[in-house]
């Protein structure tokens, strides 16, 4: 078994909320994202990611939270959780320090078999994000790695 059988918002199965499939066609290391809106610099600890998440399967790969500082530039690890949780939402709230103006970025990798979806829901910011009015710089991109 793998993946969430309802949402968590709901908790229904016609609920809604975004995943990483790892059948087929996908390949194990695939990569899908979620970004963020531009956020301004934080102040303290009054800036966080709140979310939900769903982890269930024997072949789970990742699920990893990045902040970025330019739309081409490195990623910062904020946090990364892998493996198998069991067929249960679990919240996750994570403290963001950023000096500069940034966006997030989420990412699910898929593990090394079909049997592992990496699923997320109700994605919040607290009150202490604030909004940035115009877009990130673009930046350089980052070097390239090998595998």
């Amino acid at each position: 078994n793998t993946g969430p059988t309802r949402d968590h918002t709901r908790g229904t199965s016609g609920g809604y909320y975004a995943y990483i499939e790892s059948s087929s066609p996908r390949k194990p290391g695939d990569k899908a994202w979620l970004i963020s809106t531009p956020f301004s610099p934080t102040s303290g600890d009054t800036c966080s990611l709140r979310f939900f998440y769903h982890m269930y399967g024997k072949t789970i790969g990742a699920l990893n939270v990045y902040t970025r500082s330019t739309v081409q530039g490195a990623l910062k690890l904020v946090t990364s959780l892998t493996g198998n949780y069991g067929d249960a939402w679990l919240r996750k709230q994570v403290t963001l320090h950023e000096t500069a103006n940034f966006q997030v970025v989420l990412e699910g990798v898929v593990g090394n078999g079909y049997n592992g979806d990496v699923a997320i829901d109700d994605i919040s910011m607290t009150p202490g994000c604030t909004n940035l009015a115009g877009p990130l710089p673009s930046g350089s991109p980052p070097p390239a790695t090998t595998a």
